[in-house]
């Protein structure tokens, strides 16, 4: 018998394969419509923390 593959989310994520951060920048982003964040600056945080995945320094 073999293992099932893992599948893909069939959803957006900004980390795939770290979950942790991926939460962290959802949790960011869903305070945007009550003035807790601007989407254009979470994006260009993610953007530079994308080739430092897992180092929790860069976060």
């Amino acid at each position: 018998m073999t293992a099932a593959a893992a599948t893909p989310p069939n959803h957006f994520v900004y980390f795939p394969g770290n979950y942790r951060w991926s939460a962290g920048m959802l949790g960011a982003l869903s305070s945007a419509p009550y003035g807790g964040s601007d989407i254009a600056e979470v994006d260009r945080v993610s953007r530079r923390l994308r080739d430092r995945l897992g180092d929790g320094e860069a976060w």
